[in-house]
């Protein structure tokens, strides 16, 4: 037995399979309904998605069942993005006034 593909699908991936039942993005979600691969998406992706179908769908009603028939569908995985915390620039205050040491330099100074 083969391990199915994970696919990570974006918002515009979800938006085109909920508008038009056919072409690339559907068969993506077909096969991963099949069985054949996995379908990982992320809450706020989802979201997007079924805002700008709200917005620019022309059948707006038929293509917001058809998304919210894709999401639940077997084969999906949705998950809650999580915060990431944003590197440390510069060293906390307590640091900076004794010495300071950044990697790559070759020499320490003292902060006045």
């Amino acid at each position: 037995m083969t391990v199915p593909h994970r696919l990570f699908l974006d918002a515009n991936v979800w938006f085109a399979a909920a508008v038009a039942s056919t072409g690339a993005s559907a068969m993506l979600l077909v096969l991963c309904q099949e069985g054949q691969s996995n379908a990982t998406a992320a809450r706020r992706i989802l979201q997007e998605a079924e805002q700008n179908l709200r917005a620019k769908a022309k059948p707006r009603d038929a293509a917001l069942v058809r998304f919210y028939r894709l999401i639940v569908a077997p084969g999906v995985e949705v998950f809650p993005l999580r915060r990431v915390k944003k590197p440390q620039t510069t060293p906390p205050l307590s640091t900076q006034r004794t010495l300071m040491c950044w990697p790559g330099r070759t020499s320490q100074r003292r902060m006045p």
